[in-house]
C-alpha cells in the first residue's frame, strides 16, 4: 500500500496567497481613505473667502459696511394698537402707555447712535481705501461699533417688549406673541 503524503504547497501558490493578501491592503486603504474624506467637515463657502483679487477689482467702488440688520421685533406700541384684540384693561393700557413714552424717550438716542456708528464705519472704510486698500484690520475695526450699536437697540427694544408681556395675563400673553411673530 502506498502512502499519500501531504499535498506540497508549490512557489506559485505561494505567490498567489501573497498577491491576495496585498490587493486586500490595498482595497482597505481605500475605502478606509473614502470614509476618512467623507467625514471631513465641508470647507465655507465661496461667499466667506476673500481673495486679494476680489479686493483689487473692488477698489473703485464706493466702501460699505457689510453688517447684517436687525430682523424686525415688536416693540412696546404693538399691545397698544392691538388694546382691544388683546382685551387689554385701562390699567394695564395705562401701564403699557407709561412704558411706551419710556421706551419712546430712549429709543431716539439709541437710533441716532446706530446711524452714527455706521456712518463711522462707512468714513473709517473710506479713509483706509484712500491709503494703500483695505487691510482686514481696518474693515474689523470699521465693523465693531455698528454692529454693537444695532445690538444696544435690539436690546432695548426686546427688554421692553418683554416688560409689557409681564403685564398681560397668560391668555394675553399668547395673543400678543402671535401678533409679535406676524411681523
Amino acid at each position: 500500500m502506498r502512502r499519500k503524503h501531504p499535498p506540497v504547497r508549490r512557489r506559485d501558490q505561494l505567490w498567489v496567497g501573497v498577491g491576495a493578501a496585498l490587493t486586500l491592503i490595498a482595497v482597505s486603504s481605500i475605502l478606509g481613505a473614502v470614509v476618512f474624506v467623507q467625514r471631513q467637515p465641508p470647507p465655507p463657502p465661496e461667499s466667506y473667502v476673500v481673495r486679494a483679487s476680489d479686493l483689487r477689482a473692488r477698489r473703485a467702488e464706493p466702501a460699505a459696511v457689510p453688517v447684517r440688520r436687525p430682523v424686525a421685533r415688536p416693540d412696546i406700541g404693538l399691545l397698544l394698537r392691538n388694546a382691544e384684540r388683546l382685551g387689554l384693561s385701562a390699567d394695564q393700557r395705562a401701564l403699557l402707555e407709561g412704558l411706551r413714552r419710556e421706551w419712546e424717550r430712549e429709543r431716539p438716542a439709541l437710533e441716532k447712535s446706530a446711524r452714527l456708528a455706521e456712518a463711522s464705519a462707512r468714513e473709517r472704510l473710506r479713509a483706509a481705501r484712500g491709503e494703500k486698500g483695505v487691510s482686514v484690520e481696518a474693515i474689523v475695526a470699521a465693523e465693531e461699533s455698528y454692529p454693537a450699536a444695532l445690538a444696544r437697540l435690539d436690546s432695548r427694544r426686546q427688554h421692553y417688549w418683554q416688560e409689557g408681556l409681564r403685564l398681560l395675563n397668560w391668555k394675553q400673553r399668547e395673543k400678543a406673541e402671535a401678533l409679535g411673530r406676524e411681523l
